[in-house]
Formats: structure tokens, sequence, C-alpha cells
């Protein structure tokens, strides 16, 4: 390969589409020293692209079904045996299982929700706080009765200092609440054996 070419050519070079090449640089795949120019008439200068891509590549993109890119830069092998199929079939396989247990890992860390139940979780919080703001109406008037305010900032100044008082209060019960709540939930919603062991 030339050391500086088109994002065309070095997809060429490493068996990839071009629309591959433009998303590795989308990610900052290839990027920096890796560059020449920039946009869609940017080039690739190929020995640092290649090193940039040894560090950057997981297994299952190197792997992945949109050709497999060869980043030692060399012109494509001879025609693979049922041997090598075979063997490549399964680090595709491997790639797919490490990707899914890494996906399964995080859900079960918690990083990960369903949507729905984020959705039902976001209608409680909301429907919490206007209950919490209706039932702390009484105690601001309340505060009002005790010294009226002469002035309108006065009495902003005074509904101020209740809410605070009464958010505060609410605050330190949700805290509470909060800190009760075992770490993780399986799917029933029945706390996660790893936590009760604790």
């Amino acid at each position: 390969m030339q050391d500086v070419v088109t994002k065309k050519a070095f997809a060429e070079a490493v068996g990839v589409t071009p629309s591959c090449v433009s998303h590795w640089i989308g990610e900052k795949k290839l990027h920096g020293d890796a560059l020449v120019g920039r946009g869609c008439r940017a080039r690739i200068r190929t020995d640092i692209a290649l090193e940039q891509l040894r560090k950057n590549l997981d297994i299952d993109q190197r792997l992945g079904a949109n050709g497999k890119a060869r980043l030692d830069g060399d012109e494509p092998s001879e025609p693979e045996t049922l041997e090598g199929r075979i063997k490549r079939e399964r680090l595709d396989q491997l790639a797919l299982a490490n990707a899914a247990a890494r996906e399964e890992a995080a859900v079960r860390s918690g990083r990960f929700i369903k949507t729905d139940d984020a959705r039902q979780q976001m209608g409680r919080i909301a429907g919490r706080l206007m209950t919490i703001f209706d039932a702390s109406l009484a105690e601001m008037a309340d505060a009002i009765m005790a010294a009226p305010p002469a002035t309108r900032r006065e009495a902003v100044r005074l509904l101020r200092a209740t809410w605070h008082e009464i958010r505060a209060r609410h605050a330190q019960a949700i805290r509470a609440e909060v800190e009760a709540l075992p770490s993780l939930l399986d799917d029933e919603g029945e706390t996660n054996a790893a936590c009760c062991e604790c």
C-alpha cells in the first residue's frame, strides 16, 4: 500500500467497504495523524491507520460480516479451506457470545434497565412529586397566615423558605427509602440472590 491513499483505496486494501472506513473515522478508531485533510476529501495515512485499527478494533469488528479487515496490510490470502472456514465460524460465534455476555453483565450490574420499567418508574416519581406539592399547599398557607407578608417580595421569600423546608424533609425520607432498596432485582421483582448473601 502507498503511504497516503483515499478512503476507498484503504477500504479495498483492508477488505472492508468505504462506509466502514467512514464509520471508523466517526468513532475515532481512525484519528489524528492517520488522517490527511478533513471531511469527505480526507485521505488515509496507511501505516498509522493500520496501527490505530490494531489497537482500537474489537475482535467482533475484525471478524464481522462486512469483510474481514486485513490489518497486516497483506494482499488477500488464498481461498480458505473448509477447515479454515470452520475455524472462522467458531471465532464469529465466540465473538457474538462474548458480546452477549458483556451486555448481560451490564444488565446485571444495573447499568441497563428495561424501557417499560423506566417509563413506569418515571410516572411514579412524577405522581409522587405532585402529591408532595399538593400536600404542602396547606403548610404554605399556614406560614402566610402566621406572618402575613407586607409585599409581594416578602410573600415569595416566605413561600420559598417554607417550600425549602418541606422539600428537605421529603428528600430525607426518600433518601432513607432508596438506601433501604436492594441494589439488584430479578425480572419478577424479587431481591437478587447475590444481594441477599451480604
